[in-house]
């Protein structure tokens, strides 16, 4: 959501391969379909740009974070970044590639970067398809900083809400609990 508007980008199929598809709504309802956000136009995404994820970073700015390939890449795929080229456009039909680009490209990186979360201590940090987390203090330079979790397709992390009076399971007064494999169960953790 910015700007009044919402958006949802998405993985498209064009003559040429993969591109990065977008549409907007100002309600949920009424969705108009926008030209394509994300060409794969440059040497480190001219193969495919798949499926991407949407952060709004520290001055308010929306930044597309992209999985490009390459043809003949022997690094697997590239991070890339993509800023609106107009933040007073409501609809954010133009998208810029910054000269920064490649934030990332070797063999730890995958497809389907989450959007970004804040750490308590001011860290970005972002997972993708194979569970790695990277993170990064300028939104530009992105580290490997180690596993999470095993494959999963688009994973995405989001905060929670603090738990509330009431909240508790139909058990009166007993705390909710979360199966966590053979039968275990443990309290959850809220955020």
């Amino acid at each position: 959501y910015f700007n009044g508007m919402y958006h949802l980008f998405y993985q498209d199929h064009v003559v040429g391969g993969v591109v990065g598809g977008h549409a907007a709504s100002p309600d949920l309802v009424h969705w108009k379909r926008l030209e394509v956000a994300l060409w794969n136009d440059r040497w480190y995404d001219d193969n495919s740009v798949y499926t991407f994820s949407a952060t709004i970073v520290d001055d308010g700015t929306p930044v597309l974070v992209y999985p490009g390939l390459t043809d003949g890449s022997t690094t697997g795929f590239c991070l890339a970044q993509a800023v609106p080229a107009n933040l007073s456009d409501p609809w954010l039909v133009d998208w810029v590639k910054p000269d920064t680009n490649p934030i990332r490209c070797d063999h730890e990186v995958q497809r389907d970067p989450s959007s970004a979360w804040r750490t308590s201590w001011g860290e970005w940090r972002m997972t993708y398809y194979h569970g790695g987390v990277y993170a990064s203090t300028d939104f530009t330079r992105w580290d490997y900083v180690g596993g999470l979790f095993g494959n999963a397709e688009c994973p995405d992390f989001f905060p929670l809400p603090a738990r509330c009076d009431g909240c508790a399971s139909a058990s009166a007064g007993a705390a909710p609990r979360v199966a966590v494999g053979d039968g275990a169960t443990v309290e959850p953790n809220y955020v």
